[in-house]
């Protein structure tokens, strides 16, 4: 074999362990209305100010852009699991960024 073939060939290869190694969004609901936000640290943010039961807070940091609302019934896609904490980072249907939630918010389909 030519130096060519063997280099298109080890092209290939590689193209097809990254397509196997992706491992695609799973499709899911929320059981409940929770909050999600863009980034772990707004989340917690946003956890804080609802323990604090400070409502002008929470509602501003929904509206800001960085988290949103996701209503009971939503079907959204689990991007990111990350193994020992309690989220995962959703994206909404129709969406392109995910944004994190509690975890026992979101219902595997």
């Amino acid at each position: 074999m030519t130096e060519k073939v063997l280099m298109n060939m080890r092209v290939k290869f590689l193209v097809a362990v990254l397509l196997l190694s992706i491992s695609p969004a799973l499709a899911a609901s929320m059981k409940e209305t929770s909050a999600g936000c863009i980034t772990k640290d707004d989340l917690d943010q946003l956890s804080t100010i609802a323990r604090e039961e400070d409502k002008v807070a929470f509602t501003k940091m929904v509206y800001s852009g960085f988290c949103r609302m996701f209503n009971k019934g939503s079907r959204v896609f689990v991007e990111k699991t990350p193994e020992y904490e309690p989220i995962e980072c959703v994206r909404p249907e129709g969406g392109v960024a995910c944004f994190w939630v509690m975890r026992r918010s979101v219902s595997a389909q």
